[in-house]
């Protein structure tokens, strides 16, 4: 979704610092309130602004980095229909690896704080390895 919506790859080795990971671009634009500048510049604006922001958010809920704190295909495809709504404070629970009833639950904070460091591990040493050809 989110490779889709801003016409990017997940990793980018060759773009600006902030924005070599796509879903990390794309939440740092949100915290700043300008997550819609993360979609596709060749869209031109010719999109509707509250379907591009539920699709960012809703991608950025998909590739959370633990897989059963990710919400389920039905959830998505409720959210994408609008049967169900994305809450309110969405952003703070990314953050805090709390998710919304629907979504697959993680027992427990260490098993997201493991899993998390263990991304960022296998993300920092992919880059090293693009920088190095």
């Amino acid at each position: 979704m989110l490779e889709v919506a801003c016409g990017g790859k997940p990793i980018e080795p060759r773009a600006p610092p902030e924005e070599a990971f796509l879903a990390d671009w794309i939440k740092d634009c949100w915290d700043k309130g300008d997550i819609l500048a993360t979609i596709d510049k060749s869209l031109e604006k010719r999109f509707v602004e509250q379907q591009a922001e539920l699709v960012l958010k809703l991608g950025l809920l998909c590739s959370y980095p633990v897989a059963a704190a990710r919400p389920s295909m039905s959830s998505v495809i409720s959210y994408l229909d609008g049967v169900a709504s994305l809450p309110d404070d969405l952003s703070s629970v990314i953050k805090a690896g709390e998710f919304p009833a629907g979504s697959n639950e993680v027992d427990t904070p260490n098993e997201l704080t493991l899993a998390e460091e263990k991304h960022r591990s296998f993300i920092n040493n992919y880059i090293s390895i693009c920088f190095s050809r």
